[in-house]
């Protein structure tokens, strides 16, 4: 050992020799202080003596920012027996070798420590309390058949109301968070009070997979998520906003989730763009906007849905440049609801069936007279048709027709394209018709 003590290196091309162990004390080893990494051996303790040697303990965490280490976890499965805390850190860094190279996977009791969001104090595997500006990559979050129902969270220190604002997670897995309410989050902000409570937080290379939702945004003042080039799999839900705000999905995709990719309240509106959905119910519910995003759901499926609840006023879509397969429609959302759609491809002969509120009129004439009273349209505007029955032939349903011209406050005639001829019919059709003109299609 005393070898090591008075032996110096300098690195290739440095001016300066330094000891081997003031060398190896840059970064903290979690196999320095215990952890196996075998899959066999509880690593929890070990874990956590490596996190409060690097930062400080729960109890002094390290006032000068400088004091911090990155903290290293090399190739292994890593069996976490205890809830791990970092708690009132600025700066810290957490690298595993990758997603695919070093696991964490919590083996532990129901804590029944803070964590766990709206149902209650539930056991995370990791909780950042009031954790800021920090780096954590590399590691996979392994909550598969455990008492975990969390992955990772992110909550309030005790009189501090910010919960760790900006935080980059790169080349992370979150895997396997369930509870028997489907309220298992692979990674979960839950902000209170008035602080920055969680936001700006950055997702690249991710993966959020068998969790009942990847990722739970819950509070008002949780803001800018950010997600690139992650995938999220297997769950019920792949993205839920209740409230605060994520401003952008780029390159990511979905599969298999059972009800919804994203799902955003109140007034945000994310943007999502490239990437790919094939899970087989709703893409995206709440207003938004959707590019270059193919969607092609293994059932009928729509990669929009106006219908996000009481407390939404006005949902407004944008889809442009996109290619919805043959069971993607547009579908939900009453009627103040509105999708801009332009450049998109439906490969569904049907794909508008929202906002059909309305009941209306069709005659069988040269051209056609759509009845709508007192409709307050105007030239151009888009509107698609619905009915019990059949409608008049010459007519489609979920297909969008413009207003050709007004005939008066109660009626006008429609064409197939903005400046095409009125259609004609010629059939009196059956059943009851109605109307939609929440999908309005920009040329």
């Amino acid at each position: 050992m005393g070898y090591f003590v008075d032996h110096l290196v300098a690195a290739t091309g440095a001016p300066t020799a330094r000891d081997v162990t003031d060398v190896l004390a840059d970064a903290v080893n979690v196999k320095d202080y215990g952890a196996k990494g075998n899959g066999i051996d509880n690593d929890g303790a070990a874990i956590q003596t490596a996190l409060d040697v690097a930062y400080g303990p729960a109890s002094a965490p390290n006032s000068n920012v400088g004091l911090n280490r990155l903290v290293v976890l090399p190739n292994g499965e890593y069996r976490i027996d205890q809830q791990l805390f970092l708690n009132h850190v600025a700066g810290a860094r957490l690298r595993g070798m990758g997603q695919k190279q070093t696991r964490l996977r919590y083996v532990g009791p129901n804590s029944g420590l803070p964590g766990g969001g709206e149902a209650g104090p539930l056991t995370s595997l990791l909780t950042l309390r009031t954790v800021t500006y920090s780096e954590v990559a590399g590691i996979t979050f392994d909550c598969t058949g455990s008492n975990a129902a969390v992955g990772v969270q992110l909550m309030n220190a005790p009189g501090i109301n910010n919960d760790g604002t900006g935080i980059a997670w790169r080349d992370c897995g979150f895997i396997g968070a369930h509870t028997g309410a489907n309220t298992g989050d692979g990674f979960l902000a839950t902000g209170n009070g008035t602080g920055a409570t969680g936001s700006e937080q950055l997702f690249e290379g991710c993966l959020f997979d068998g969790n009942d939702r990847g990722v739970i945004v819950s509070g008002y003042n949780v803001l800018n998520y950010t997600f690139l080039r992650c995938a999220f799999k297997n769950g019920i839900q792949g993205i839920g906003v209740p409230s605060g705000a994520i401003n952008l999905v780029l390159g990511c995709w979905f599969e298999n989730n059972s009800q919804i990719d994203v799902h955003v309240k109140q007034n945000e509106c994310p943007t999502i763009i490239g990437g790919y959905s094939t899970s087989p119910n709703v893409c995206l519910i709440g207003p938004g906007a959707i590019m270059s995003f193919y969607h092609n759901p293994s059932s009928v499926g729509g990669i929009w849905n106006g219908l996000v609840g009481l407390d939404q006023d006005r949902a407004i879509i944008a889809i442009d440049g996109c290619l919805c397969g043959a069971n993607s429609k547009l579908i939900g959302g009453p009627v103040d609801h509105i999708a801009y759609v332009r450049g998109t491809s439906f490969l569904n002969a049907a794909p508008i069936d929202c906002g059909f509120t309305t009941a209306v009129t069709i005659s069988n004439a040269s051209p056609a007279v759509i009845g709508w009273p007192s409709h307050g349209r105007v030239f151009k505007t888009g509107v698609a048709f619905k009915t019990t029955g059949a409608l008049p032939t010459g007519l489609l349903p979920g297909v969008i027709y413009y207003i050709r011209s007004i005939l008066n406050t109660n009626s006008f005639t429609v064409s197939a394209t903005p400046n095409g001829a009125a259609i004609n019919t010629s059939s009196d059709g059956s059943g009851t018709h109605s109307v939609s003109s929440n999908v309005r299609e920009l040329i």
